[in-house]
């Protein structure tokens, strides 16, 4: 528990820092050498990297960790059954219906504010008609990343444990709800990725790792394409 949560913590430090408004050199190092992508994407690209350097840090040199051979081995488990379908589908049902529509109640009714408007402004990998293929590598960048990082490697970590396990999910929620600026975009984000992460994660447990991992990309392309207005 305590690797998953240091992990989680220092990912939620790093993506905070990166995305502060302060980060005035960064935005002239983006502008002068990677302009011809939008500074969100650069964002979401190097948190991949980071994420996927420590995944060969700690696998290839740290003895706590499970060796990269074992995290490979654990990718590459999986249980077809009929079951599947069903998760799959009761899964579109209460992410799509019943935790966007409770959330939208909430903003609306609780806060007070627009949400379709707050919806509208909370952008991640958000589809670009003008740009398909760079939109579709990034997407596919950082669902792979993420799949390995967060149902391979600490999922691994913490399968045995129910408290780690709690702790990668809500981490999870925490680190994207760390994508955003406003408090209210991330209380809808960590409520939202929170309820994905315990979906994507029983997934893996219960059918394997290609399993969450298919969960995950359904979950990226509905979350990509529903911005691409």
């Amino acid at each position: 528990m305590i690797i998953n949560l240091a992990l989680l913590l220092f990912l939620s430090f790093v993506t905070l820092w990166l995305t502060s408004y302060r980060r005035r050199a960064l935005h002239r190092w983006h502008l002068q050498w990677l302009s011809s992508i939008s500074y969100q994407d650069f964002l979401d690209i190097l948190l991949s990297l980071i994420q996927l350097g420590l995944i060969l840090i700690l696998t290839l040199g740290c003895p706590p960790v499970p060796s990269l051979a074992k995290v490979l081995t654990f990718l590459g488990q999986a249980e077809w059954q009929w079951q599947i379908a069903c998760y799959m589908l009761l899964y579109l049902l209460v992410v799509i219906e019943m935790t966007l529509i409770i959330l939208v109640l909430i903003v609306d009714l609780v806060f007070q504010k627009d949400s379709r408007l707050l919806f509208k402004k909370m952008t991640w990998l958000p589809f670009r008609k003008e740009r398909p293929v760079a939109s579709m590598l990034l997407l596919i960048l950082v669902t792979l990343i993420d799949g390995v990082f967060y149902l391979g490697l600490l999922a691994l970590l913490g399968k045995n444990e129910m408290t780690s396990l709690a702790v990668l999910i809500l981490g999870y929620g925490v680190v994207k709800a760390c994508r955003y600026s406003t408090w209210l975009s991330q209380l809808v984000a960590l409520c939202l990725f929170t309820v994905i992460g315990l979906w994507a994660v029983t997934a893996t447990l219960l059918y394997g790792w290609p399993v969450g991992f298919l969960l995950l990309i359904l979950t990226y392309l509905m979350i990509s394409f529903k911005e691409q207005e």
